[in-house]
């Protein structure tokens, strides 16, 4: 099954598109995991997608607390499958209301260097699979060099 996770993500690495969406935020709300925040989860009206974006990484920060419901807000996400989370959607830049629809004001650096993601998703990927291919190998020569035939020990000819 490992080696399937990490066959998918080296072959489906691709650099990101981003396609824009604009509408009014219906559900926004921070995640945390402890007390460590995690992601902004967005819902926009009319649409079914649960956008996630980390708002510490995006360029010039957003202002606190922003964004929020009901506001107009626009979004760049890539459409492609989230192999890291399959109910999610990356954001990867917004704009919020006022700052214009038509130019990704705040963005993660992988909006302005769309290869770095598929460059991270394929190291990911081989990474997974060297460590199935060491998981194997080391089992292999587990096998070769320690036997489990007990008759082979020399204390198990000594009787009590």
């Amino acid at each position: 099954m490992l080696a399937g996770w990490g066959a998918i993500l080296l072959v489906t690495a691709h650099p990101v598109h981003p396609v824009t969406r604009t509408g009014v935020a219906v559900y926004v709300a921070d995640s945390f995991k402890g007390s460590d925040y995690e992601s902004t989860g967005i819902t926009l009206q009319g649409d079914g997608r649960n956008y996630r974006v980390y708002l510490p990484g995006l360029h010039p920060p957003i202002p606190a607390g922003q964004p929020q419901a009901g506001q107009r807000i626009t979004l760049w996400f890539d459409p492609d499958i989230n192999w890291g989370n399959l109910s999610e959607t990356r954001v990867l830049a917004l704009s919020l209301a006022g700052e214009g629809v038509d130019r990704a004001v705040h963005r993660l650096d992988d909006f302005d260097n769309p290869a770095s993601a598929a460059m991270r998703q394929r190291l990911v990927g081989a990474g997974v699979l060297g460590l199935v291919a060491l998981i194997l190998g080391l089992s292999a020569l587990w096998e070769r060099f320690v036997s489990r035939d007990t008759r082979r020990h020399p204390h198990d000819s000594i009787r009590v």
